[in-house]
């Protein structure tokens, strides 16, 4: 228990009973019960909201490896089409604009 043995938690203990008279000790374990519930409550609050705050994170980066693999596969249709259709230019414009936009957004994130 935090590196501490049993001769110097005992030692603690002799100096608590000296300092603190023997008639108050009861109030004393309370009040230290009490601020031990206290402390163990506000752990588990600091607990909670570190959990919720990881389980955000994860379902945002999911969301953007879904967005980032959605860009990849329009970004591979447009190359895939614009290759297909190398027959006539004015058919290439379209395909090339996508691309652009794609790589455009793709940048902004």
């Amino acid at each position: 228990m935090f590196g501490i043995g049993f001769s110097e938690l005992a030692i603690i203990v002799l100096l608590i009973m000296i300092v603190i008279r023997p008639d108050d000790l009861p109030a004393f374990f309370r009040k230290l019960g009490h601020y031990y519930a206290q402390a163990k409550k506000i752990f588990k609050e600091i607990t909670a909201v570190k959990d919720d705050f990881m389980r955000q994170m994860d379902i945002t980066a999911a969301v953007q490896d879904s967005d980032t693999q959605k860009v990849e596969d329009k970004k591979t249709e447009a190359s895939s089409q614009a290759s297909q259709s190398t027959k006539n230019p004015s058919e290439d414009e379209p395909a090339r604009e996508e691309l652009e936009k794609l790589a455009e957004e793709s940048q902004r994130e």
